[in-house]
This record gives C-alpha cells, structure tokens and sequence, in this order.
C-alpha cells in the first residue's frame, strides 16, 4: 500500500456508474475529514496519473475534504479486468436498488459469459444466494418502469424502505401476480435445441400462447437452471399437463 498525490488520481472513463448524489457525497467528505480515509482505494497506473479501479467516491470525496494523499494499492491491470472489478465493487453496495443490481448483473453475464454463464455461478462469486441474482435481474427484465422508478434500497440506519418506495421483493411479487392472472387463460411450449434431451448445456425457448394457441411472447434460455426456473415459475400452481410434440413440449392447461 502507498500514499498517493491525489492531485495524479483520476476517474476511469470505464466506470459504469453515474454521477453520486452530491448530499451523500457531502457527508462521506465530511465524514474523511474528520477521521481520514480507513479503506485504502485501488488504482492501476496510466502513463503519469492513477487511474481509479476501485473507490471513485471516497477519492472524489477526499478532494472535497481538501486531503492532499489518499491510501491506496496499486496494481497493473487490463481494461477487462477493471471493469470487471468495478461492476462487482458497485453491486455488491448496499445503497443500491435491486434495479441498479440487476442492470450491473445483467452487464457482468453478458460481458463475461465463461465466467458467470449462469445466476447461480454470479451467486457464488458475490457471496449472496441465486434467488437473490434471478430477483435483482427479474426487477430489470420483467419489472414495468413505471415501477422499477419506486424500487429503493432500505435505509443503512433504520433498514427500513423510504416512504414512497417499494422494495424489490414487492415489486416481483406484484409482477408474479399479475401474470399468475394473465395465466390462468394461457398455455406454453418449451423447446429443447439438443435432439429431444435435456442436458446441462441445453439451450432452450420458451414461448407463450393464447387460447387460440397464437404466439404471445418468447424468450431463449441457454443453460439447462434458468431454464427450469422459468418453468416452474409459468408452471406455478396451476395445473398443466405436458405432451411431448415433434420438437417441442406442450403445456396446456388440464
């Protein structure tokens, strides 16, 4: 660890996180005023400055607190490698919605498929349980924006939801009602791209349909946990029988 001029830090131009709010900004000054910076910041060298891999608020805050050094570890890195630890650093907050989770989840399966090909593996890595990762990324996938606006984290203090907003466990459940009753007219089909056989690298679809049997919506699934997830979750407790057709399962309603 070093003491770094924090007139040579600057910010990553491949932080994916937007602008901080200027009162939380404002109190975590405040707060390395009084009793300096504890946790060190990570920085990768870029020709005669730092540049910021880990900790661009406390840095921003540092300067605000008028600090002329910051702690710091410095390590070499490539420019996937920081991304990579920028994304986990920022989802891994406690003062971001599910919402902003799954955006950054989303980003980390598309942007490193062999790394985290599935929720489970993200999970595993993140420390957190799969259920979590499938609702972080369920608020983005599935949540209507007009309501993803009212998802909020609980407050550090109280861990209590901000009056006026809803967590990210009720807006799923909002959502998994309203298509519990949308269900109740419709029926599915599940196909299975590997000759008829289900396997661990299965890449499958599944597609709604409406009593006239017309298509509604689809979607692809390429491993074999995600695509029974959403199975079960179509299935849920209405009662469906399957009928295996030329290429594809059948789910219609007994």
């Amino acid at each position: 660890m070093a003491e770094i001029d924090l007139k040579k830090v600057k910010s990553s131009e491949l932080n994916p996180r937007t602008s901080p709010d200027p009162e939380k900004m404002k109190e975590l000054a405040q707060s390395i005023k009084g009793v300096g910076l504890i946790q060190p910041v990570l920085l990768r060298p870029k020709s005669d400055m730092f540049e910021i891999v880990v900790g661009d608020r406390r840095v921003r805050a540092s300067k605000q607190a008028r600090l002329d050094t910051i702690p710091a570890v410095v390590r070499e890195m490539t420019d996937d490698q920081v991304l990579e630890a920028m994304l986990i650093e920022n989802i891994q907050r406690e003062d971001l919605s599910d919402v902003e989770k799954g955006k950054t989840a989303k980003m980390l399966m598309e942007k490193y498929p062999n790394e985290y090909p599935t929720h489970s593996k993200l999970a595993d890595k993140l420390g957190v349980s799969r259920q979590a990762v499938e609702r972080w990324i369920t608020t983005v996938e599935e949540v209507p924006k007009e309501i993803q606006e009212l998802i909020a984290p609980a407050e550090p203090t109280t861990g209590k939801i901000p009056k006026g907003k809803i967590s990210g466990e009720a807006a799923v459940e909002i959502v998994r009602k309203v298509k519990e009753k949308e269900l109740e007219t419709i029926g599915f089909r599940v196909y299975v791209f590997k000759g008829g056989y289900l396997h661990d690298d299965v890449k499958g679809k599944v597609v709604l349909l409406d009593k006239s049997g017309k298509q509604i919506e689809s979607k692809m699934f390429n491993h074999w946990d995600e695509l029974i997830t959403a199975i079960r979750k179509l299935i849920g407790k209405a009662g469906y029988h399957k009928v295996w057709q030329d290429g594809y399962w059948e789910f219609e309603e007994k």
